[in-house]
């Protein structure tokens, strides 16, 4: 167990997200700063005022122009580029609600997928000027659940938008222009919080042997006190060996 120094105690972590090369590790906390740590040491490198309310969302892209991306409860997204010290690059209001829930990019980089928690999703395509200088234009605004949204990411070669929402159910979305969804029924045995916007939610395969009522569905006191445990999770990550990266 480690723990990253530096900031004051009065500074909560609320998201995190490891850079594809597994050495700057960038934590967004609740006062709008990004703080970019040097991993696996652990030590604050520099701080960025990134927003000015609590960030949600933190995500690099995958490949180069090498990038950093932030979502906050501002309702704003902001693009940093490393290679000018971190300066903003483009700031982008891509939903009507400013209650933002995820953020990331498709794994080229060429693709970014914001989320409301009205269950809004926008889709911004990446564009090169004749400079070669590259920003994010809005493709595209659907929902594809009746409600919440808990989580989304793209699969690997792109071309698809998962999502998982309060409804219990997985999307795929594979044409973002006409809506063609196909929506899978699950099992989401619990979705907890804070009270404060973090959480966890946890997942089955077998997404037809549990009512959805959560006073039917059997928890065991293991399971209770196991969701009680992650409701102080801010967030998690896997770094490239395998270890799990908690911010609590």
């Amino acid at each position: 167990e480690m723990h990253f120094g530096g900031l004051p105690p009065e500074v909560h972590g609320r998201c995190l997200a490891l850079d594809p090369i597994g050495s700057i590790l960038a934590v967004g906390d609740s006062l709008g700063n990004i703080h970019l740590v040097d991993y696996p040491s652990l030590q604050v490198q520099t701080s960025i005022a990134a927003h000015e309310a609590a960030l949600v969302q933190v995500t690099w892209t995958g490949g180069p122009p090498k990038l950093l991306a932030s979502a906050a409860q501002d309702g704003l997204i902001h693009i940093f580029d490393p290679s000018a010290d971190w300066a903003i690059a483009q700031t982008l209001d891509l939903h009507h609600s400013p209650a933002l829930v995820g953020l990331t990019f498709s794994h080229d980089g060429t693709r970014l997928l914001s989320a409301a928690r009205d269950g809004q999703i926008a889709l911004a395509q990446r564009v090169m000027d004749s400079s070669g200088t590259c920003s994010y234009a809005l493709v595209s605004r659907f929902h594809p659940h009746s409600g919440s949204l808990l989580a989304l990411g793209f699969n690997p070669s792109n071309d698809r938008i998962l999502s998982v929402g309060g409804d219990d159910r997985l999307c795929v979305t594979s044409d973002v222009f006409t809506g063609k969804t196909l929506r899978v029924d699950m099992v989401c045995c619990d979705v907890g919080g804070d009270g404060n916007g973090n959480g966890m939610f946890y997942m089955r395969s077998e997404a037809s042997a549990l009512p959805k009522s959560p006073q039917k569905r059997g928890m065991t006191s293991n399971l209770e006190a196991e969701r009680n445990k992650a409701c102080a999770l801010a967030d998690v990550l896997l770094d490239s060996s395998g270890y799990l990266v908690a911010l609590v």
